[in-house]
């Protein structure tokens, strides 16, 4: 669901990007007010830098829907479960920042529209619905609301796409509508899936349907997320995700402008000629990335909750 460049106009990009500034500024001044908390406490660097590897390397991984459509894991809830709606909330946006930076995966100047509507709306809405209908800590229950709000937010996050390109002029909005939200709905049972299998992987470490320690937890994640890549990446759907299906069959894709900044534009290494070994090696560096940026936001948090 990332939006290309050319897909919003300059309108859409200012307040898309000043809502997500505004947003990353709240969850700046309740993460101060946080540290001291148990629960805070309970987050370590490497729990942070863990996640927001997983997360990155789940999202590498299409899954196809139909057999001219293919969907991602976006992760917002499950970075919101994890690390709380806050962090959850950086975790993302830092996912974003590489994949935009590093693959040109979403366009520059859309970077304020995916980190609004994947990591504000899709955190939020995630710990929203997860916090509701989580009534008892069990472990069932857990895994249960995690699941649906996997899915809601899949929606929340498609629905609001859809209106920034109708606000755009991209296409009309009742077709964008109804296109992308049929097309999510779908995708956000891919969501919960996933979404479900990772949070009975940390609960079955964490030995509590509450989290507790962490770090095994996300020692764990960026393993099985490098070995799910590994394994899977030859078998990851080719076909268009639901956004670009949407654009080709309403007639927008002409509008995507491919970034010349990328170092490695659509997950491929220039150097290597294997198309399934660049983009295994591809992934491989911005999970190591991912790493080392979420080590150094939570170690910035740690140190700042010292002070």
């Amino acid at each position: 669901m990332h939006i290309p460049g050319g897909f919003i106009d300059n309108l859409t990009c200012v307040w898309t990007s000043s809502l997500a500034i505004g947003a990353l500024g709240v969850a700046a001044v309740r993460l101060r007010k946080n540290q001291k908390s148990e629960a805070h406490q309970h987050i370590s660097a490497v729990a942070v830098a863990g996640t927001g590897a997983g997360i990155f390397a789940l999202q590498m991984l299409n899954f196809p829907i139909s057999a001219t459509v293919s969907g991602h894991v976006l992760g917002g809830a499950l970075a919101a479960i994890a690390l709380g709606p806050w962090l959850g909330i950086y975790c993302m946006a830092s996912v974003l920042l590489v994949q935009c930076v590093l693959f040109g995966d979403g366009g520059l100047d859309a970077l304020g529209a995916n980190v609004l509507n994947m990591a504000v709306v899709g955190c939020s809405v995630g710990h929203l619905v997860h916090s509701r209908l989580l009534r008892r800590t069990t472990f069932a229950s857990t895994v249960l609301a995690g699941s649906f709000a996997a899915w809601a937010s899949v929606l929340a996050a498609s629905l609001l796409c859809a209106v920034e390109l109708a606000l755009s002029g991209t296409a009309g909005s009742w077709e964008l509508l109804s296109n992308l939200l049929a097309s999510h709905a779908v995708i956000g049972l891919g969501e919960a899936l996933c979404t479900a299998i990772a949070l009975v992987v940390i609960l079955q470490l964490s030995k509590s349907s509450v989290g507790l320690p962490w770090r095994a937890s996300a020692k764990v994640a960026i393993s099985a997320g490098m070995l799910a890549m590994l394994l899977l990446t030859p078998l990851r759907a080719t076909t268009p995700d639901g956004l670009e299906a949407a654009s080709e069959q309403l007639g927008f894709a002409h509008l995507a402008r491919l970034p010349d900044f990328a170092l490695m534009p659509s997950y491929m290494v220039a150097a290597i000629p294997s198309t399934w070994f660049s983009s295994l090696v591809a992934g491989l560096l911005g999970i190591v990335t991912m790493w080392a940026l979420g080590h150094l936001l939570g170690k910035s948090l740690r140190t700042h909750s010292l002070k």
